[in-house]
C-alpha cells in the first residue's frame, strides 16, 4: 500500500486544497478537499480516504466468500 499527497493547491488566502492519493492492490483511491486551512482540509480528505477504505476492505472480503 503506498500513500501519497498528489498535490497542494493555493488559492487565495481562504482557499486550501489538498488532494490525496492512496494505492492499494488492484485500485487506486483518491480524495480531494479544500477547505480555510490545510489541516482541515487534510482531516477532511483523510476521513474520506478512511470511508473509501473500508468499503474497499469489505468488498474485499465479500469477493473471497
Amino acid at each position: 500500500m503506498k500513500l501519497q499527497v498528489h498535490s497542494i493547491h493555493f488559492e487565495g488566502i481562504e482557499n486550501k486544497t489538498v488532494e490525496i492519493k492512496l494505492n492499494v492492490p488492484g485500485q487506486n483511491l483518491f480524495a480531494k478537499e479544500q477547505a480555510k486551512s490545510f489541516e482541515a482540509a487534510t482531516d477532511m480528505a483523510t476521513e474520506a480516504l478512511r470511508a473509501q477504505l473500508k468499503k474497499f476492505k469489505v468488498k474485499e472480503q465479500e469477493a473471497r466468500f
